[in-house]
């Protein structure tokens, strides 16, 4: 679970975490502003995962397209799946990646399916 590079707005991320753990999940809270880069090891890793990204501000209109371009590019040939959430989700059209990327316009919907 992390926030986008330049986003601090945590504690939807919070909540969605709490709300996980207590559900029994197991989740690693990575925290804000963190880089699509520093996610190396996690894709490298053995283990499946699932990566949840909170956007509410940040990647800004006009990259958010490129954004979510960059993380297919990450996890295709993976069997990780990464959640966006947050209403920059909008404007995106996961149909159009190689990668399983589903998005949800807020924690409440997101909790609702899972």
């Amino acid at each position: 679970m992390f926030l986008p590079d330049g986003e601090i707005h945590e504690i939807g991320l919070l909540y969605l975490n709490y709300e996980l753990v207590l559900r029994g999940y197991n989740t690693i809270y990575l925290g804000q502003s963190l880089p699509l880069n520093n996610l190396t090891y996690f894709i490298d890793s053995d283990c499946t995962m699932k990566f949840v990204c909170s956007m509410t501000i940040k990647p800004y209109d006009d990259i958010i397209n490129d954004y979510f371009s960059e993380i297919d590019e990450k996890l295709k040939g993976t069997q990780h799946k990464f959640i966006g959430i947050g209403n920059k989700t909008a404007a995106v059209d996961t149909s159009q990646f190689d990668s399983d990327i589903r998005v949800y316009p807020s924690v409440v919907e997101l909790l609702e399916v899972v």
